[in-house]
């Protein structure tokens, strides 16, 4: 189908975008295209950690892009599904031969470290274990019933492998071995994962509770910030959080409401490397960290020895460098989501949406997207749909109506 236009339609195109993005702009058509494109998506790339802004829906497309080294981190499953030898039954020989069963499944050989524990978790309803070395079987051990929440075993000394068999054909049981005693929380598959993180812009968490120290109570609100009143009768350093630095990654601080004189009240942020303080700084706005080495910033309220506070209230507030923003925004708990991989993504190598068919979240405003892996991507692009003038204000008179609703139903004017 043919699609026909002149110059009274592009005409029309340019007003609507002027809507948006002003009246005394002028396009020629190629950048409309840009423009539309703009006013509904943005596409941002480089290396991790990144930040777009999103609606709070999927996003519209993504792309990773291998490294040396292998982007993508072993999952903690040893057994391997993919390997199993469906019906059949474990009766191992000293020369390896599986009997054949119509009613049991064996697992593949997996390797195992001498004296260690690993735990098994399986939902068929009994089961043989059997821990070798290279040449004979050394030990098996049977088990009734469904072990759901795992069956912690210790690996023999003089044995390197081990093996088990489930009486019966399993499908989509669960089936998972993982070194220690503790049975996992979640299931992973076997292979390697690429665990993507998304964040809000404030990256800085208040851990701390409403309390009182040293005369001054530090009160934490719903959206984070503190407020401070009372006169402090001797020095108050209040710890609100702390977060691990990425090393080579610059980071910026803000939230001190204005520096006392003196400093009399401040953000006192601190980098320790283990419980080692390794600097600090006592101006808490505007500054910039950018660590040569994995180091953490322990962030504090500091108020000298008999200032008076009078409801001082501190936003704080630590976020990429690269944004340039400082408007204060509430912390915002991450969503982690895992890509599950047979191989690491190697260099010359990438994987996307349509390759991987797993949706990534994002929140609504800025979003930082991180991948947390032992080798970072050598580049990451994202396609996010982003909220549009016209939605931006619906939205926030809807916000409004809802807060002057609940204050009427509170009592409120």
């Amino acid at each position: 189908m043919k699609v026909l236009t002149d110059n009274k339609y592009y005409g029309e195109i340019a007003d609507v975008i002027r809507e948006q993005n002003g009246t005394s702009n002028t396009y020629t058509p190629p950048q409309m295209v840009s423009a539309l494109k703009d006013l509904f998506y943005e596409e941002v790339e480089g290396v991790s950690p990144i930040t777009f802004q999103g609606i709070g829906e999927n996003l519209l497309d993504y792309r990773i892009d291998g490294a040396s080294g292998g982007v993508g981190d072993r999952t903690s499953n040893l057994y391997n599904k993919n390997s199993d030898n469906y019906g059949k039954n474990l009766f191992w020989t000293p020369s390896g031969i599986l009997t054949s069963s119509t009613t049991y499944y064996g697992s593949s050989i997996i390797s195992v470290t001498p004296g260690t524990s690993i735990n098994r978790i399986y939902t068929g309803t009994s089961a043989n274990y059997f821990f070798s070395d290279d040449l004979s079987i050394k030990k098996s051990i049977s088990q009734s019933g469904s072990q759901e929440n795992g069956v912690a075993l210790t690996v023999p000394d003089d044995c390197t492998k081990f093996m088990f068999n489930i009486s019966n054909t399993i499908s989509n049981d669960i089936v998972y071995v993982v070194e220690g005693t503790t049975a996992p929380e979640v299931c992973e598959p076997y292979g390697y994962k690429v665990p993507v993180v998304v964040s809000g812009k404030n990256l800085l968490q208040n851990n701390a509770a409403t309390q009182t120290i040293n005369g001054v109570t530090f009160t934490v609100n719903d959206d984070g910030s503190v407020t401070c009143n009372g006169t402090a009768n001797e020095t108050v350093r209040h710890m609100i959080g702390g977060i691990a630095l990425m090393s080579g990654v610059q980071y910026k601080m803000s939230g001190c409401p204005t520096n006392g004189a003196n400093n009399t009240y401040r953000l006192d942020p601190r980098l320790t490397t283990g419980s080692v303080v390794i600097s600090f700084i006592d101006n808490g706005n505007g500054v910039v960290y950018t660590p040569n080495a994995d180091v953490r910033i322990n962030v504090y309220i500091y108020i000298q020895n008999g200032y008076t506070c009078d409801n001082l209230t501190f936003y704080p507030m630590i976020r990429l460098a690269s944004i340039e923003d400082d408007t204060y925004e509430p912390y915002i708990e991450p969503t982690t989501t895992n890509i599950y991989l047979d191989e690491p993504i190697e260099e010359n190598e990438s994987i996307s949406l349509s390759d991987t068919n797993t949706n990534i979240p994002t929140i609504r405003g800025t979003n930082v997207l991180t991948v947390d892996t032992t080798v970072q991507p050598s580049n990451v692009y994202v396609k996010a749909r982003k909220e549009s003038q016209y939605e931006t204000i619906m939205r926030e008179r809807y916000e409004e109506a809802q807060a002057q609703l609940e204050a009427l139903e509170s009592g409120g004017e």
